[in-house]
């Protein structure tokens, strides 16, 4: 298996792309590089540079790698990857596959980003090794589900590791015997635990995958080498973590023939929560725009979700301001209260309000296996009983429509200048979205990280 990954890796070339899959690969990527910049200015990305003893205020004394939102720091490589990764899925804004758990965009992007600064590569360069990437995280992340998830396994971080050590071995150029190396180094770096959602720590799954993928292709361009087929020995990765090996076989079989951008395609978010809350306010909102419901004439709300949802998020009520996108019950009872969910429900503990708190007595959270589907998500209904006795129900299921091609220009904009915080500046919103736009057609990707804004300010400054 791991021969037919780093064949694929070595002979895979944009120019073979097709045009419909090269533009869902710049949309994709375009909304990753704007997730990053929310992510630069909340806490997180702080917390984590303290820790690393990098002072984010600070103008650098010497260029060292661009950090999004503050430009470049004296820093090394790694360090900055781990940040822009970090920042990437903080916010929990990052693309998924559709149908399927893993953000595979919040990995690749960092590291094509930041090898393909320091070896200067082109636009189109680093736009291929994205792509590769993309192409197999995603078959042995779906090759991986459901026994993986279900073994509390976080596959955005386990499968990604490899994803991105796969794209960082193609932007250096290596021979087929240095990418099976690099394959194996990944393999024996690969953690990331589902037991982590709702805190802040579930940041460093992405932030940790990007770095020790790239760090296993980095030690293997200087000579460290890892034992052969790592992946598939009967000791190793894909079985450890409770992989498929007729699945694997099924999803490598589709390398280079369907791109994971038409199946099973990526699903660009609307809601700053994780996926597993989606279907619930979807539901929460269509109650809330087909009927005028008054919170004080609720007598009871049930929310029933599919068992892969409620084993992502099983917590009743959150016990943190980051829980807060990670509770279902608390998003169902924020868009009943009538409010909309944005980036800034995100900022306080609102967990603690007291008209929430008084739904949240109302509401019932539970599982249902009539609401699994054939496979991934499932679907999940919201059911709000009146005083009066009239009873209220919405079920919600993954919209194929939210995948990456179905968004419209608009709408992609819309997203992409909240999170850059421009919406109120058209010119600057014009000019990263062309930035975003001419991706492919840069010289060197140095001189395009450069049109990015060096400093954006932190929530608490």
């Amino acid at each position: 298996m791991q021969k037919k990954i780093v064949s694929f890796v070595k002979a895979f070339s944009l120019d073979r792309v097709s045009n419909e899959i090269k533009e869902r690969a710049v949309r994709a990527f375009s909304d990753t590089i704007a997730v990053i910049l929310a992510g630069a200015r909340g806490d997180i990305i702080q917390c984590v540079a303290k820790a690393l003893d990098i002072d984010l205020k600070t103008v650098a004394s010497e260029k060292g790698p661009v950090i999004l939102g503050y430009g470049h720091r004296s820093v090394g490589l790694t360090e900055a990857v781990l940040l822009n990764a970090v920042a990437a899925h903080s916010c929990e804004f990052n693309d998924l596959f559709y149908g399927l758990p893993g953000h595979p965009s919040s990995v690749l992007v960092p590291v094509v980003l930041g090898l393909g600064e320091r070896l200067h590569k082109n636009g189109h360069e680093v736009l291929e090794a994205y792509v590769c990437g993309l192409e197999v995280l995603g078959r042995i992340n779906e090759a991986l589900m459901p026994e993986h998830h279900v073994k509390g396994f976080h596959s955005t971080s386990t499968a990604g590791i490899i994803g991105a050590a796969m794209a960082a071995g193609k932007l250096l150029g290596m021979d087929e015997k240095m990418l099976i190396d690099t394959c194996s180094m990944a393999c024996t770096f690969a953690c990331g635990l589902r037991g982590n959602f709702g805190y802040t720590g579930n940041s460093l799954h992405v932030g940790n995958a990007v770095a020790n993928g790239l760090r296993a292709a980095l030690y293997v361009n200087s000579g460290i080498r890892a034992r052969e087929h790592l992946f598939d020995l009967p000791d190793g990765y894909f079985h450890a973590f409770g992989g498929n090996e007729k699945k694997m076989e099924e999803q490598l079989a589709l390398l280079g023939e369907v791109s994971v951008l038409e199946r099973p395609g990526l699903l660009i978010k609307k809601y700053p929560v994780c996926f597993s809350a989606y279907q619930a306010i979807e539901a929460a909102r269509m109650l809330t725009e087909r009927v005028l419901i008054c919170p004080e004439d609720i007598s009871r709300i049930q929310c029933l979700t599919s068992p892969v949802h409620y084993m992502s998020l099983p917590a009743e009520w959150p016990d943190n301001v980051y829980g807060q996108r990670f509770c279902v019950p608390f998003c169902v009872c924020w868009v009943l209260s009538g409010r909309k969910i944005r980036e800034e429900v995100f900022s306080k503990p609102y967990y603690q309000e007291k008209n929430l708190l008084d739904l949240r007595k109302k509401i019932t959270y539970s599982e249902d296996p009539e609401q699994q589907g054939e496979k991934g998500f499932g679907s999940t209904i919201v059911r709000v009983y009146l005083k009066k006795g009239k009873v209220w129900e919405y079920r919600a299921y993954p919209n194929p429509e939210e995948r990456v091609e179905g968004w419209t220009e608009e709408q992609l904009k819309e997203k992409f200048n909240e999170c850059c915080n421009v919406s109120g500046n058209p010119k600057e919103a014009e000019r990263l979205w062309n930035i975003c736009q001419s991706l492919e057609k840069s010289d060197d990707i140095t001189t395009w990280l450069e049109q990015w804004p060096e400093r954006i300010k932190n929530e608490n400054d």
